[in-house]
């Protein structure tokens, strides 16, 4: 046997439904041990009554967790594949001396205002020219 709580019982009386007059108060519950206090009147004015019915469904949330996959121990061949790539992107990853060279340029580069900048652009590109194609 199951303990009653009371604030479970609060919920599903609220979610129950139940036919109202229009001033707000209940004709019967449409719940099956009281059906048949709907069969007979109510001592309001009969002209006047227009019973509404309220009915108030409860969204159920079906959410079932998704169990959780179990990783399976890497053999030698992925591990050493692995390693291998980790080392070619580390040899990756190193800047060669040409790159900090040009990286150690872009501070001054960068404090150039729009015309100069291209001009030192320019100048850098015809040096760099003339030095891999001689001189035209």
């Amino acid at each position: 046997m199951t303990a009653v709580d009371p604030q479970e019982d609060e919920i599903i009386l609220t979610l129950e439904p139940v036919l109202e007059n229009e001033d707000g108060s209940s004709v019967c519950s449409l719940t099956t041990d009281a059906v048949s206090d709907c069969s007979s009147p109510s001592p309001v004015d009969q002209s006047v009554q227009q019973p509404t019915t309220i009915l108030h469904t409860p969204q159920s949330s079906s959410h079932k967790p998704t169990p959780q996959k179990r990783k399976r121990p890497a053999d030698s061949f992925e591990t050493a594949i692995l390693n291998r790539v980790d080392e070619i992107q580390a040899q990756l990853k190193e800047p060669d001396e040409d790159e900090l060279f040009l990286q150690s340029l872009l501070p001054s580069l960068k404090r150039l205002t729009g015309a100069k900048k291209s001009m030192a652009k320019m100048e850098i590109m015809k040096v760099l020219h003339k030095l891999e194609y001689g001189e035209e």
